[in-house]
């Protein structure tokens, strides 16, 4: 329910975090979080790389092809976890 709710609607039309019932909060490092969460974890970025389109299997090419460009991948060391409530 909540992944449909911040996937579909725009931020534009009222307060999706809200209607979500999310808090935002931050980390002590800095991070956004959001205070309901069951889990967060933070990591380090250590490698970072754009997708090569031509590269990706030819059956998950289409999400390309929506005008949002290419993603990118990251690696990452985890540096702090938080099991939440």
């Amino acid at each position: 329910m909540i992944t449909r709710l911040l996937s579909f609607h725009s931020g534009r039309d009222g307060d999706k975090l809200k209607s979500a019932g999310l808090t935002p909060g931050f980390t002590g490092v800095g991070n956004p979080i959001f205070r309901e969460a069951n889990l967060s974890i933070e990591c380090r970025i250590i490698y970072k790389a754009p997708f090569v389109k031509e590269d990706i299997a030819p059956y998950v090419t289409g999400i390309y092809d929506n005008g949002m460009g290419v993603h990118t991948m990251y690696i990452g060391e985890i540096i702090n976890g938080d099991l939440g409530r």
